[in-house]
């Protein structure tokens, strides 16, 4: 797809602020800091705002049966779905290696995960796709200490089967 039907997606991710208003607390409380000392409060927080900001998104995917992708009609994976893939990637895996401490007793439960059948979907067919999962989706899972994982393996969206 041209820029012009990518452009406004990959403007919207960096406009909402990802970057600066969830993606660094959450980053920073959920891979970075030891699950004692974590801010469980504030990564929170950005979880909600994580939430929040994909709404569009989830609107975006789900209001076509056939829209697998973001730009033009769906049918074809751009560059469009990079930064988004990525900051999905971010926010399942900081919800997984939450998820995974409070069942080690080290966390707290889960906040309320919404339910993102849309999105859901987009991240079953990101993960099919060998160079995100290698160019992407593992990086993120060892940054959170997560087990990469080999195709045609796949995670469901927040390392959770239901919400």
């Amino acid at each position: 797809w041209g820029m012009a039907q990518c452009s406004p997606w990959m403007d919207l991710a960096l406009a909402t602020g990802f970057n600066m208003m969830c993606n660094h607390h959450l980053v920073d409380q959920m891979a970075r800091t030891p699950p004692e000392a974590r801010d469980y409060k504030l990564a929170e927080e950005a979880h909600a705002v994580y939430s929040q900001k994909f709404e569009l998104f989830e609107e975006h995917l789900a209001s076509s049966s056939s829209a697998r992708w973001l730009a033009g009609d769906g049918a074809r994976f751009s560059v469009a779905d990079i930064p988004i893939g990525t900051e999905l990637s971010r926010w399942s895996c900081a919800m997984e290696r939450w998820g995974k401490d409070h069942e080690a007793g080290v966390a707290p439960a889960l906040p309320r995960l919404p339910v993102l059948p849309g999105l859901r979907a987009y991240f079953q067919a990101l993960q099919a796709r060998e160079a995100f999962l290698e160019g992407c989706f593992n990086h993120e899972r060892r940054h959170f200490s997560l087990a990469p994982l080999e195709p045609p393996a796949a995670v469901l969206l927040f390392g959770v089967k239901s919400y």
